[in-house]
């Protein structure tokens, strides 16, 4: 056992070897079953960020929902699946490369953003910032209006 168990819990437990594997280091050639080597290498990919690999293995290849879903929850990236035609299957490298453009656009906003409110601290108007940058004033007008509150 791993952690001692009062003697009243001991029956509920069997106390059994497992043998545990790091995702990140066992070959995925290791496993003979699809979706076990499917989980390890794309995992491993994401770790890597091996998006070439990624990209080229698995563009044309949908994975199951459930082999999704354990990527995802094994890497902690908010994706979400971009499904196959054929029924149950994600296509994983669509999916992924959306969640990175998405970022990518979120990075994109918080950067403008964040430029406009630094040309609003040091005393810009909303003109010559839309004139200077081509930001829509519209745009401009809502950050200075996020930043007086």
């Amino acid at each position: 056992m791993m952690a001692p168990l009062p003697p009243a819990l001991k029956h509920c437990f069997s106390d059994y070897s497992m043998n545990l594997t790091c995702i990140t280091d066992e070959p995925p050639q290791n496993f003979s079953h699809p979706d076990v080597y499917a989980l390890f290498e794309i995992t491993q990919m994401i770790c890597r960020k091996d998006q070439k690999g990624l990209q080229e293995k698995y563009s044309h290849i949908g994975i199951d929902q459930d082999v999704f879903d354990a990527v995802k929850s094994i890497t902690a990236l908010d994706i979400k699946p971009v499904p196959d035609s054929k029924g149950g299957k994600v296509k994983m490298w669509t999916s992924v490369n959306e969640w990175q453009q998405e970022i990518y656009k979120s990075g994109q906003e918080a950067a403008r953003r964040e430029l406009i409110a630094h040309m609003l601290e040091n005393h810009w108007d909303a003109d010559t910032i839309h004139q200077a940058t081509a930001i829509p004033l519209g745009e401009i007008r809502e950050v200075a209006r996020e930043l007086q509150h």
